[in-house]
C-alpha cells in the first residue's frame, strides 16, 4: 500500500469549515483509490491546544511534519498564529535540506488580496522575504482541494490528469463533484468566463420561450451564437486551467519572479497579461540562433555533413522498401538505419531515428522496435514533444506486459498532444485521435468498457470533423475506429451498436479500395475478418463464412507479396474461418483450417518468437479443443499438452502477461481429462487453473472476474461428473455468484453467460432429486433467454432452445406430461427452423430434441410417435456420422 501524508495546517479558531471539507475530500480520495493500493492520510491537529514543550502536542506535530509528511498545505485568513508560523518554519526548513515535504500556502480573501491584518502583512512579508516562496489566494476551499489534486497527479505520476469538460472536473478521468468550477479563485475573478456563463444562461432562456412561440428562423439564429458562445467558453475554461498548471509546475522548479506575477495575474482572472508577460518562443528562438552563430562551429560543419550522408541512405532505403523481389532487403534497411542511427543522434534528427522504430514495428520485429524505442524515448525527452508523444505510443504498442506504465504512456502522449493541439490543431488533432484509438484498445484490453467506450468515441468524434474537411486523408483511420469499436461492441454483446460500426467500417474501406486498392485492401481485410467473428458469434453462420472468405481472399494474395506484413492477420483470418466451420459442423472444413492456422503461426515463431509464440499456443488450444470434441483424444492430448509448455515457458520470463494464457490452457486440458474419464488428472489441471485465476481476479477484478467465474463453473461440472454433488454446487455457486455481480454493472456482456450458468446448476439439482432448486434455476435461464432472444434471435434462439429442452426433461421428471411435452415442443420449434437454414450446425441438435420427445411419448404410451420420433432422431444421425452425439445415436438405435 503506497501511503500519501498530508499534513494541514491553520489557526485552530478559524478555517475550521474549510480543514473539515478537506479531511471530507481526502476520505472520497480514499474510497475511489484504496483498492488501487494508495491511501491518503490526513493529519489535523485541532483537538488539543499546541504546547511549545518537550514531549508535547506541539512537538509530536514537528516530528510528524519531519519525518511523516509527505506534502503540507497551511492556509491563513484573519490571523497567522505563532504555532502555525512554528509548523510553516519546521517544514520549509526540512524542504530545503531533505526536498521534502512540499510546502503550499493560501490566503483567503475577501477581494483578490489577503485580508489587511498586522498579522496577515507580516506573513506575507516573511513568505516573499525569509522563504522565497510564493502562496496563493482563494475565496473558497475547492481551490485548496484543485491543487491537491494536482500535487497528487504530480507525485502518483498520473501525466495531465486534470481535464474540464461541460464546465465539470475530471481528475484520473472521473469528475470531480467534490469541486465546482465557479468556486474556483482563477474562475471566479476572470471576467470573460462570468460574461460567457451569463450570456450563455442568457440565450438558454431566450431559446426556451422562442421554442413555444415557434418563431423557427430566430431559433435557427439563436442556436447558432449559442454553440459559438459554448464553444469560446469551452477554449476559455480548458486555457484557464492549463496556463495555472503550467504556472503552477513552473513556479515549482524556479522561483523566478516573472513566473510568480504571471500566476498571481492569472490567478485575479488576467490571463492574457500573464500570457504576455512570460518570455515568447520567438524570442527564445532568436537567443539560440545567436548562440548558434558563436559556438561550436566545428559542429555546424559535422552536422552539415551528417546531414548529406542521412538524405542519401533515405533515399536508398525507399527504394529497398518497393524492392519487393529482394528476399534480403529487410535485413539492408535495417544495416543502413544502423549505420545513420549516430549520425542522426549528432543533428538531432529524431524523425528519422522514429521513422527506423515505425518500420520495425509495421514489419513485426518487436523486440528490436522496443529497444530502440526505448532508446529514442530518452533522446527525445524535452527535445520534440511530438516525437516524444509518439514514442510513448509505441513503446505502449511494444509491451503491454506492465499495465501501470503502459497506461502511464498512453496517458503521457495525450497529455503531451493536447498541449500540442492547442498551439497548432490543424497539425497536431489526428495524432490526438490515435492516442484516444490506442487508450480505447487499452482499457479494452484490460476489462474496462466504460473507460475504453469514452475514449473510441473520443476519437471518433474527431475523425468525423477532421472527414469533413480532408476526406481522403481521414476516411481510412475512421473507418479502422469504426472497426475497433465494432469489435468492442461485439465483445461487450451489443450486438446492434457492433454491427452499426462496423458496417460503416466497410462501406468506408470498400469505397477507398475501389480508388486505391495497393494502399487500402489490407485493411479491408482485417476488417472483413472482424465482421466475419462478429456474425458468427451471432450465430449466422452464412454470413460469417462469407466475410471471412473475402478476408482469407485478400490476405492470401497480399501475403505472397509482403508476408512480414500479412501473414499474422492471414493466421487469425484462417482461425475464425476454422471456428466457423466447426460450429456448423464441418469437421473436415474445420480441421484443414486449423492445421492452416498452426502453420502459419509455426512458420512465425522462427523468426520472432517473443511476438507471435503465443498465437501458436492459443491455436494448439482451439485444434485441441476441436480433437476432443472429435473424439480424438490422443491428438486432443498431444496438442493441448503442446499449449501448455508454450504458456509454461513463457510465464518463466514474463509471469505478468502469460499467466492468464496458462490458467486457460491448464482449464482445456482439464476438461478435456475430465471428458476422458481422468478424474485426478480433470482436478490437477482445473485447479491449477483456478488457482491463477483467483490471484488475478484480486489484482484486476474487472478483467479476470468473468475468468474467474468460468474456472469455478468447469471445476463444478468436473465435480458433479465425479460424483461429489457438495463440492459441485459450492463451485457453481461461486460462479453464479460473481456472473450475478457483473449483470448488475454490465448486463449486455454478461446475462446470456449467467443463464447458461443457471442452466448448469438446474440440470445439477434435477440430477440429485432436488425439484424445487432445480426448477428455480431452469426457469430463471428460461426468462432470461426468452428475454433476450426478441432482441438477438440469431445469436439466443440455440441457447433457449437448449434451456426449454432442460426444463422439459424436469418437467418429465417430476411427472408433469403438459408442461414436460409444451417445453419439448417449443425447444422443437426453435431447432427445426434453424435446422432448415444451417442443417449442418442444428440438425444434431434437433436430433437430441427428437430423441427426448419419442422417450415421452414412450413414457406416455404413445408408441405410434415415439416411434416417428425416433426415426427421425435416426434419420438425422445418419446424415452426420461425424458428430460425437449421432455417432451415440445411431450406436445405440435410438436407445441412449
Amino acid at each position: 500500500m503506497k501511503k500519501i501524508k498530508i499534513f494541514i495546517g491553520s489557526s485552530i479558531d478559524e478555517l475550521k469549515s474549510e480543514r473539515k471539507d478537506l479531511v471530507s475530500f481526502i476520505q472520497t480520495l480514499n474510497n475511489r483509490y484504496i483498492d488501487r493500493g494508495i491511501f491518503f492520510e490526513s493529519f489535523i491537529c485541532e483537538e488539543e491546544p499546541s504546547k511549545m514543550a518537550e514531549g508535547g502536542s506541539q512537538n509530536k506535530i514537528d516530528k510528524y511534519i519531519e519525518n511523516d509528511a509527505d506534502v503540507t498545505f497551511f492556509m491563513f485568513f484573519s490571523k497567522a498564529g505563532e504555532y502555525t508560523l512554528h509548523e510553516l518554519d519546521v517544514a520549509w526548513e526540512f524542504l530545503k535540506k531533505n526536498n521534502r515535504p512540499d510546502v503550499y500556502i493560501f490566503f483567503k480573501t475577501i477581494g483578490t488580496e489577503p485580508m489587511d491584518t498586522e498579522e496577515i502583512k507580516k506573513a506575507v512579508d516573511k513568505i516573499a522575504k525569509t522563504y522565497g516562496h510564493y502562496y496563493k489566494n482563494f475565496k473558497e476551499i475547492d481551490t485548496v482541494k484543485l491543487e491537491m489534486l494536482q500535487y497528487i497527479s504530480e507525485i502518483l505520476d498520473f501525466g495531465q490528469s486534470i481535464e474540464i469538460e461541460d464546465g465539470k472536473i475530471y481528475f484520473d478521468g472521473v469528475e470531480m463533484r467534490d469541486i465546482s468550477l465557479d468556486n474556483i479563485f482563477a474562475y471566479q475573478n476572470n471576467k470573460d468566463y462570468q460574461r460567457l456563463k451569463k450570456e450563455i444562461a442568457n440565450l438558454i432562456a431566450k431559446i426556451k420561450v422562442l421554442a413555444e412561440s415557434g418563431d423557427v428562423n430566430e431559433l435557427i439564429k439563436l442556436n447558432r451564437i449559442l454553440e459559438e458562445k459554448k464553444e469560446q467558453f469551452s477554449t476559455l475554461e480548458k486555457t484557464i486551467i492549463s496556463v495555472m498548471i503550467k504556472l503552477q509546475k513552473g513556479i515549482k522548479r524556479d522561483k523566478n519572479p516573472i513566473l510568480i506575477e504571471a500566476f498571481k495575474l492569472a490567478e485575479c482572472g488576467e490571463i492574457q497579461k500573464a500570457l504576455e508577460i512570460l518570455p515568447s518562443e520567438k524570442s527564445i528562438k532568436l537567443e539560440a540562433e545567436v548562440f548558434c552563430k558563436k559556438h561550436e562551429l566545428a559542429e555546424a560543419v559535422e552536422k552539415a555533413d551528417a546531414e548529406k550522408n542521412i538524405s542519401e541512405a533515405k533515399a536508398r532505403i525507399e527504394i529497398l522498401k518497393t524492392d519487393i523481389a529482394n528476399p534480403d532487403r529487410f535485413d539492408e534497411i535495417i544495416r543502413i538505419y544502423d549505420d545513420i542511427c549516430k549520425q542522426c543522434e549528432i543533428i538531432k534528427d529524431l524523425e528519422t531515428l522514429l521513422d527506423e522504430i515505425r518500420f520495425l514495428y509495421d514489419q513485426n520485429h518487436i523486440k528490436e522496435c522496443f529497444e530502440k524505442a526505448n532508446r529514442l524515448d530518452r533522446i527525445s525527452y524535452q527535445e520534440d514533444d511530438e516525437i516524444y508523444a509518439e514514442i510513448q505510443n509505441i513503446i505502449f504498442l511494444c509491451d503491454q506486459n506492465d499495465p501501470e506504465r503502459a497506461e502511464k504512456n498512453l496517458k503521457k502522449a495525450i497529455e503531451i498532444r493536447k498541449r500540442l493541439v492547442r498551439a497548432n490543431p490543424d497539425r497536431f488533432v489526428p495524432t490526438l485521435a490515435s492516442s484516444y484509438n490506442n487508450v480505447g484498445g487499452f482499457y479494452e484490453n484490460q476489462g474496462k468498457p466504460r473507460e475504453a467506450e469514452n475514449f473510441y468515441k473520443k476519437a471518433i468524434e474527431i475523425l468525423k470533423r477532421l472527414v469533413k474537411v480532408k476526406p481522403d486523408r481521414f476516411k481510412p483511420k475512421l473507418a479502422l475506429v469504426y472497426s475497433n469499436i465494432g469489435h468492442f461492441y461485439d465483445n461487450q454483446g451489443k450486438s446492434r451498436d457492433a454491427e452499426e460500426c462496423l458496417k460503416k467500417a466497410i462501406e468506408i474501406m470498400e469505397q477507398l479500395t475501389k480508388i486505391n486498392p495497393d494502399g487500402f485492401e489490407f485493411d479491408l481485410g482485417h476488417i472483413y475478418n472482424n465482421m466475419g467473428a462478429f456474425y458468427d458469434n451471432q450465430g449466422n453462420s452464412r454470413k460469417a463464412e462469407e466475410y471471412l472468405q473475402k478476408a482469407i481472399e485478400i490476405m492470401e494474395r497480399l501475403a505472397k507479396t509482403n508476408p512480414d506484413r500479412c501473414a499474422p492477420d492471414l493466421a487469425l483470418t484462417y482461425h475464425n474461418v476454422a471456428y466457423v466451420y466447426n460450429h456448423q459442423n464441418k469437421p473436415q472444413e474445420a480441421e484443414r483450417f486449423y492445421k492452416k492456422t498452426i502453420k502459419t503461426w509455426e512458420r512465425l515463431t522462427k523468426t520472432s518468437f517473443d511476438k507471435f509464440e503465443i498465437n501458436l499456443a492459443t491455436s494448439y488450444n482451439s485444434i485441441g479443443y476441436f480433437y476432443n470434441q472429435q473424439g480424438n483424444p490422443q491428438k486432443a492430448e498431444e496438442y493441448l499438452q503442446k499449449a501448455i509448455k508454450i504458456c509454461y515457458i513463457l510465464v518463466k520470463s514474463n509471469p505478468d502477461r502469460f499467466e492468464p494464457d496458462l490458467a486457460r490452457s491448464y482449464s482445456n486440458i482439464g476438461s478435456f481429462y475430465d471428458n476422458q474419464g481422468n478424474p485426478q488428472k480433470a482436478e490437477e489441471y482445473l485447479q491449477k487453473a483456478t488457482e491463477i485465476m483467483e490471484r488475478l481476479a484480486k489484482t484486476n477484478p474487472d478483467r479476470f472476474a468473468p475468468e474467474l467465474a468460468s474456472s469455478y463453473n468447469d471445476v463444478g461440472c468436473s465435480c458433479y461428473r465425479q460424483g461429489n454433488p457438495q463440492k459441485a454446487v459450492e463451485y457453481l455457486q461461486k460462479a453464479i455468484k460473481i456472473k450475478e455481480r457483473l449483470v448488475t454493472s454490465d448486463p449486455d456482456r454478461f446475462e446470456y453467460d449467467l443463464a447458461t450458468n443457471y442452466n448448469n446448476i438446474g440440470y445439477f439439482y434435477n440430477q440429485q432429486g432436488n425439484p424445487q432448486k432445480a426448477e428455480e434455476y431452469l426457469q430463471k435461464a428460461t426468462e432470461i433467454m426468452e428475454r433476450l432472444a426478441k432482441e438477438t434471435p440469431d445469436r439466443v434462439e440455440p441457447g433457449l432452445a437448449t434451456s426449454y429442452n432442460n426444463i422439459g426433461g424436469f418437467y418429465d421428471n417430476q411427472g408433469k406430461p403438459r408442461e414436460a411435452e409444451r417445453f419439448y415442443k417449443k425447444a422443437i420449434e426453435i431447432r427445426e427452423r434453424l435446422a432448415k437454414e444451417n442443417p449442418d450446425r442444428f440438425e444434431p441438435d434437433l436430433a437430441i430434441s427428437y430423441l427426448n420427445m419419442g422417450r415421452f411419448c414412450s413414457e406416455q404410451d404413445n408408441s405410434e410417435k415415439a416411434v416417428e420420433y425416433l426415426q427421425k432422431a435416426i434419420e438425422i444421425a445418419k446424415k452426420h456420422p461425424e458428430n460425437q452425439i449421432c455417432r451415440q445415436i445411431l450406436e445405440s438405435g435410438g436407445a441412449v
